[in-house]
């Protein structure tokens, strides 16, 4: 509650409420037949743009309509910049920080009612979807963007949006956009609890001139300009051009007969001088018509750098795109319309309904607009590998998340191929293993070698326990108990026959020792007899 300067409290300012059903009828007669953008020559954009700037917008609203249906790149770049916002996902969400149930609540009943209402959407009106993504991002070019909201009977529910077009207002008496009728043709104040006003606002200052449509339509001016010469141009020097030289008395008589007859030539052109007419076509230095391409295509590129914040191509990539093709708005301005459609949405629509259906001090939803960049899995998987170069290992179940897939850390294992006492390769040495990871395979390859050898007989006391490995089949199961049993030796080390072991042992050796000369004579043998 606020105080005046005597202490006596100040009553809060409260929506009206608003009356159900649609307020605004349309009229055939608001059809407009028209046309500013015919013969649009410089002098007729100052006179527009002079208009808007004194509060008079209609003409400037109509502009920023036709230029659209007339060139193609301010509708490719335009088009490219409302579609990057209407192929976003969004939802309703709680006021940040707030956790309480009756805020979850209310998010929830908010989201359903527009994405899924009760009622039967009325063809005459929008949704909440068109409402959000096309009438109120018409605010691009003329600067604002109006829309009356559709109250069912008891406030309950939208039951649909009717976008009221810019040219019906004007800025001539107040700041704020005055609806013109014919009953107030000076305007009248909206009310905020029946209309919705956007803007779009490409520069600080009166909202009048806050659109694109002011960059645009010099843009427009100097294009249609280069396109009409680039036809001059080619109609002059891309065709040919049937010249017919006769006589007087064959001009008194025939001329219209010879006109006729290069008519029919087709579209190229032609004429007929008499023998006494001397005709010279001047043209300028030698050109091929490329500076109007050049002029046609440095206006493209300006129209789509003021649309869409950029001009790289997939081609010659490298600029704010990122290397994506053209059509990509910049990140920055995809937020930027986001973050304002989110604050419209929130301080025009869901307050008010928040309000009327759950009291004064009912938490207001907030919508959001999905707009965040799709992460770089790649350059993420390239930061992890140099931070585990560093020392810093990544939580596995985080990286899971990250990269939609299950991760786990590989074990490293270490097979013992050398026999014992044999010199270790110099590349083995260069990259030990943990200790524990070579006592365990020690131990592993200990029990390997008692069990496929024959010799639990010469130990009493691991007879028990040989004879237990010896029934193990499961890998796992028989490195738990090959390592138990290793860790139990030195306690029953006294008990074992540890002599007849090394004895068997060195005869084993030297069997093997032996083994290996046969084997190497015989093959020297075989060599020789070849």
């Amino acid at each position: 509650m606020l105080y005046d300067s005597r202490g006596n409290a100040i009553p809060e300012r409260t929506a009206a409420r608003p009356s159900a059903g649609p307020t605004v009828t349309w009229e055939p007669s608001d059809r407009y037949d028209t046309d500013v953008s015919r013969a649009l020559t410089p002098a007729r954009v100052d006179g527009i743009l002079t208009n808007a700037n004194s509060g008079d917008i209609e003409e400037q609203c109509k502009l920023s309509v036709e230029i659209e249906e007339k060139n193609w790149d301010i509708a490719q770049a335009v088009g490219t910049r409302r579609l990057a916002v209407a192929g976003l996902d969004w939802e309703l969400l709680p006021p940040e920080g707030d956790d309480s149930a009756k805020a979850a609540e209310i998010a929830a009943a908010a989201e359903q009612m527009l994405r899924s209402p009760s009622w039967d959407v009325d063809d005459e009106f929008d949704t909440f979807h068109e409402a959000l993504f096309w009438d109120l991002q018409s605010a691009l070019l003329p600067g604002f963007s109006v829309v009356e909201l559709i109250w069912s009977k008891g406030l309950t529910e939208l039951t649909g949006f009717q976008h009221i077009e810019q040219r019906h207002f004007t800025f001539l008496e107040s700041r704020k956009p005055l609806l013109v009728t014919r009953d107030h043709p000076m305007g009248f104040e909206l009310p905020a609890s029946k209309f919705a006003t956007h803007y779009y606002r490409a520069r600080p200052g009166a909202r009048c001139r806050g659109g694109l449509i002011r960059p645009l339509a010099w843009l427009h001016t100097f294009f249609t300009i280069g396109w009409k010469d680039l036809n001059t141009f080619i109609e002059r020097y891309g065709m040919p051009f049937l010249i017919a030289r006769v006589n007087q008395e064959s001009w008194d008589k025939d001329r219209n007969r010879i006109k006729y007859l290069i008519q029919n030539f087709g579209p190229a052109g032609g004429a007929v001088f008499s023998e006494s007419v001397q005709t010279e076509l001047m043209q300028a230095s030698p050109n091929t018509g490329d500076v109007y391409f050049r002029l046609l295509e440095y206006a493209g590129d300006a129209i789509t750098k003021t649309v869409l914040g950029q001009t790289a191509t997939s081609s010659d990539g490298g600029g704010l795109s990122n290397d994506n093709a053209q059509a990509d708005v910049r990140q920055d301005l995809l937020e930027s319309d986001c973050h304002a459609l989110e604050a419209t949405v929130r301080s025009q629509i869901l307050r008010n309904w928040t309000r009327w259906n759950y009291g004064d001090d009912a938490p207001v939803p907030r919508l959001h607009l999905k707009c965040e960049p799709t992460e770089d899995l790649k350059q993420r998987a390239e930061v992890a590998k140099t931070l585990n170069d560093a020392g810093l290992e990544w939580d596995e179940q985080e990286a899971s998340d990250v990269f939609g897939m299950t991760l786990r850390r590989r074990q490293e294992t270490v097979e013992l191929s050398a026999p014992i006492g044999a010199a270790a390769d110099s590349a083995a040495m260069s990259a030990e293993p943990p200790m524990d990871a070579v006592e365990d395979a020690a131990a592993v390859a200990l029990a390997r070698f008692l069990r496929g050898n024959g010799l639990q007989e010469w130990f009493g006391p691991l007879q028990s326990r040989l004879d237990r490995l010896a029934s193990i089949t499961d890998d796992d199961q028989f490195r738990a108990a090959a390592i138990a049993m290793v860790a139990d030796l030195p306690t029953l080390q006294q008990e074992m026959d540890t002599e007849t072991f090394e004895q068997l042992l060195e005869q084993l050796t030297y069997a093997q020792a032996a083994e290996g000369q046969a084997a190497k004579a015989a093959e020297l043998t075989g060599k020789q007899r070849s």
